[in-house]
């Protein structure tokens, strides 16, 4: 009966663990909604980004990623990749894909860095690029 007291802590422990791996795997499973406001568009979750409209140089469609050099601070599962990476070529990048193998992305340049972004459906990242260009003209 002792031995029972003193089991709560490790497995409260561990359920805490499980819990926030059970979180963060559905939270980067989960395809990112992109958030137009005013000034800045905002990727919510862990590994979200903002980029303000003051801050974006140019709004591209790319075919490809550089390839991933070093996973900074971000997620990685399958085909998606989230958060902070370094590139070849580039000091890091945001990337928020979701099928790192299915163009095409969209590249949005920053003096503050590069931030890509893909969906599944190879109609809905032609969308987002319209949308994104047409916020970053201020329109």
């Amino acid at each position: 009966m002792a031995n029972q007291k003193h089991l709560w802590a490790p497995m409260a422990l561990v359920l805490a663990v499980l819990g926030l791996v059970g979180f963060l795997f559905i939270d980067t499973a989960r395809e990112k909604e992109i958030v137009f406001e005013a000034d800045r568009l905002v990727i919510p979750g862990v590994f979200g980004a903002i980029v303000r409209r003051d801050q974006v140089e140019s709004v591209t469609l790319v075919e490809r990623i550089p390839k991933i050099l070093l996973r900074t601070n971000g997620a990685s599962v399958g085909h998606i990749r989230f958060g902070l990476f370094k590139l070849e070529g580039t000091e890091k990048a945001h990337l928020t894909v979701m099928d790192k193998d299915n163009p095409p992305f969209v590249l949005i340049a920053s003096n503050n860095r590069a931030l890509y972004i893909n969906f599944a459906q190879k109609e809905k990242t032609l969308q987002l690029f319209e949308e994104i260009r047409a916020w970053a003209r201020g329109k």
